[in-house]
């Protein structure tokens, strides 16, 4: 599942319940070109992974020892693809394994936290007796990209100095760029309005501090947009708009495309983006309607129809239709990711955090009973 679920509940549930909430997001400078890739081998070999895979991945991507075992890369941004150029870092810069060899490194770092803090508690996740202990989610870690949430500083105190430690330990550098990389925010709620707490003042080895985000400030957290107060209504609207226009414009650069080919990379465009953000974002159907309506414009302009022509023709026929409307993908998204994280087999954070949103959404609906229990036949079609 999406780890960003995790940190998308514990800020959602500190809006509803009104409870305080400090966030502190860290960013390894360099951390994968920075990695020795002997040593990881071994970490890998250790752990299992057959020596098989890691010789094909290494024959793919170049094993990141030499320039002569470099492979040619190249941007692909809005504009197109960019020149090529030399890469010798290797399978960490590419490989989908990447996260995965990352947190053989993090390991340690990621133990020490979970022994010295606590974290925030889940709503509705109260043992059934008092000798259990509440179930509580403290970090969410992808590669280099690591968040924790606490409800008390002094927690986040104790983690600002594992994580100072252990950085001096293991040479490496926090990537501190103003406040795009590592920062630390938080909120209070005073009468039911979210204020900004006070800079908890995280020094770092160079005598500077932790840049701090206001409650109303946003961060990027794993390519989204996150608030500390929940609101995430504007900053998603801006970040999804940016997406859809930039989609739209290769639509209008695809010369020699049949109707349906034209609409089959309208889908992978429009629809991958809306359905990557409306997992742990709101996508209203106005949103979607948008980026549909700039699809339909260029479609228009590129096949010869009146503006204004009915939309029948692009969204009916079920599986046979031209375009998957970026509303239908959108939900179909977030439904995925919810269900599939309730329903794994193994008790990760992501699924205590899917079941315990679900719960806290009943709750608020007036629902007291057990989900799988409910009766819709009253419910009439629409």
């Amino acid at each position: 599942g999406d780890v960003s679920l995790q940190l998308r509940h514990l800020i959602e549930q500190a809006a509803v319940v009104k409870h305080g909430i400090y966030i502190m997001y860290i960013d390894l400078a360099t951390f994968f070109p920075a990695i020795d890739r002997q040593v990881l081998r071994m970490h890998e070999v250790l752990h299992g992974l057959p020596e098989e895979v890691l010789d094909i991945v290494a024959r793919v991507y170049g094993d990141g020892l030499s320039d002569v075992d470099a492979v040619d890369c190249r941007y692909d941004s809005a504009a197109g693809l960019g020149g090529a150029f030399k890469c010798r870092m290797g399978a960490l810069m590419g490989d989908v394994l990447s996260p995965d060899k990352a947190k053989l490194l993090l390991n340690s770092v990621i133990v020490a936290l979970r022994v010295t803090t606590q974290g925030v508690r889940l709503w509705g996740a109260k043992p059934e007796t008092s000798g259990e202990l509440w179930r509580c989610i403290s970090q969410m870690a992808f590669a280099d990209d690591h968040a924790s949430a606490f409800t008390a500083e002094c927690e986040l105190q104790a983690a600002w100095q594992v994580w100072r430690a252990w950085t001096v330990s293991m040479g490496t550098k926090l990537g501190v760029k103003k406040k795009l990389k590592c920062a630390v925010t938080g909120v209070a709620y005073e009468g039911g309005k979210a204020v900004s707490v006070t800079d908890p003042l995280l020094e770092m080895s160079d005598g500077k501090f932790v840049p701090f985000l206001k409650h109303w400030e946003w961060y990027k957290h794993l390519g989204k947009r996150t608030r500390a107060d929940g609101v995430y209504i504007s900053a998603d609207r801006a970040q999804l708009k940016d997406k859809f226009r930039a989609a739209n414009a290769r639509l209008k650069k695809l010369r020699h495309a049949s109707r349906r080919e034209f609409c089959m990379v309208a889908d992978a465009l429009i629809n991958g983006s809306g359905s990557f953000y409306a997992q742990t974002s709101d996508l209203s159907w106005k949103q979607a309607e948008e980026a549909e309506a700039g699809f339909r414009n260029v479609f228009n302009h590129k096949f010869h129809r009146v503006r204004g022509s009915a939309r029948v023709e692009l969204y009916s026929g079920g599986r046979d239709a031209l375009r998957k409307h970026v509303w239908q993908g959108a939900l179909a998204s977030s439904y995925a990711l919810i269900s599939g994280a309730m329903a794994a087999a193994e008790d990760t954070p992501q699924r205590a955090a899917a079941r315990a949103s679900v719960a806290m959404a009943a709750h608020k609906w007036g629902c007291r009973g057990d989900v799988l229990r409910w009766e819709f036949g009253h419910i009439k079609e629409a």
